[in-house]
């Protein structure tokens, strides 16, 4: 009788393995459908640098240069510069077209707020104003590659996997805000 058990158990393994496996390699999913009329997406894997240096944290966005396109495409650098593209946040790679390459990489500086408020509204509203009017924005991007309009940055993805470097030259710390 054990070995007749044994065996059963050994044989729902076996035809487990396929599903398990499948299920390991596709993932569960969320049930997130793809929207309709969103055109077929291609692997797009970029890579930035600023003085030869890996630009690690900058947000890229990708804009097509003929058409408009209801969904964002873009994505954010890894330590090592590298970014794989993304459009609507969820759905691996792009669509096949021409685009200009948008860099943003900022930071904002904020002076501390006081540990402790005050009970009196005036003074908070003191404070915070002081605050605002203390708290400035630094891109760490030449605005060149900020600005859609301007940007000289371009993409062209194609059917097969796009991976391209972008060079961003000089780094840069500008007042923004």
């Amino acid at each position: 009788m054990k070995r007749f058990l044994c065996c059963q158990s050994l044989k729902r393994l076996l035809l487990m393995i396929p599903l398990l496996t499948l299920l390991f390699f596709n993932g569960c999913g969320d049930g997130r459908k793809r929207p309709e009329g969103m055109p077929k997406l291609y692997r797009c894997i970029l890579h930035f640098t600023q003085e030869s240096v890996p630009l690690e944290n900058a947000v890229i966005s990708l804009h097509p240069v003929s058409q408009t396109f209801a969904w964002t495409i873009g994505g954010r650098t890894d330590k090592k510069g590298t970014v794989e593209i993304f459009t609507d946040a969820y759905y691996k790679g792009a669509p096949e077209g021409d685009f200009t390459v948008v860099v943003h990489k900022s930071e904002v500086i904020s002076p501390k707020p006081p540990d402790i408020l005050p009970q009196n509204d005036n003074e908070i509203t003191r404070i915070m104003n002081e605050i605002n009017k203390n708290t400035h924005e630094y891109s760490y991007i030449d605005t060149q590659f900020t600005d859609v309009k301007k940007s000289p940055l371009t993409l062209t993805v194609k059917k097969s996997k796009t991976d391209e470097t972008f060079e961003l030259g000089k780094k840069v710390r500008v007042q923004i805000h």
